[in-house]
């Protein structure tokens, strides 16, 4: 009997062991039915202490406040400099530049204030750019110093950025189905 049970408690270590490695991919229905559980959110009885919508917000919450905090996902963004624009927006998901490549040359960033102190007149400067910066009134946008105004001075430019996730809706994946991030869905529960 007691070899057996040795038996028994082995077999449940080693699938215990070997099923914790495995990690499945979860719907925020599925992490709004475990906050529900986990904070003994009383669903059954039709008394919420919050709504599905009050807890994917929550969840949103949470996974923009993950990937703000780490900067763990990154995109790229390419596109043609047009004559006579110095400014150029950045897509939705953008939180903040890695680097930027102006046909395979890296540009060097620069602030507003630091161009202020090395010209007056750098607004007004044009030709093919070798400085980006950040307005950070906007903070959506990418400046280019200086500014292309003929065909000559325009170029391609790519653009490494860190990136936030989409919101989740109730059928969606956390951090926008990233593979790699699939074992810290649960942090969000």
């Amino acid at each position: 009997a007691s070899i057996m049970r040795a038996l028994i408690y082995g077999a449940i270590i080693l699938a215990l062991t070997f099923n914790s490695a495995v990690v499945y991919s979860k719907t925020a229905e599925a992490l709004t039915l475990e906050v529900r559980v986990l904070s003994r959110d009383p669903s059954a009885t039709g008394r919420t202490r919050f709504t599905d919508s009050q807890i994917l917000d929550f969840l949103n919450e949470g996974q923009r406040d993950t990937i703000s905090g780490t900067l763990c996902v990154r995109k790229e963004y390419t596109f043609d400099t047009s004559s006579g624009t110095a400014y150029y927006a950045m897509p939705g998901d953008f939180i903040r530049i890695d680097r930027v490549l102006s046909t395979g040359t890296r540009l060097e960033e620069k602030s507003p204030l630091k161009l202020d102190q090395e010209s007056d007149t750098w607004e007004d400067d044009t030709g093919p750019p070798t400085v980006y910066f950040i307005n950070y009134s906007s903070r959506t946008k990418l400046g280019l110093y200086p500014y292309p105004v003929t065909g000559g001075s325009t170029t391609t430019i790519k653009t490494e950025y860190y990136a936030q996730v989409y919101d989740l809706s109730t059928s969606s994946t956390p951090f926008n189905s990233i593979t790699e991030l699939i074992p810290y869905q649960q942090m969000l529960v």
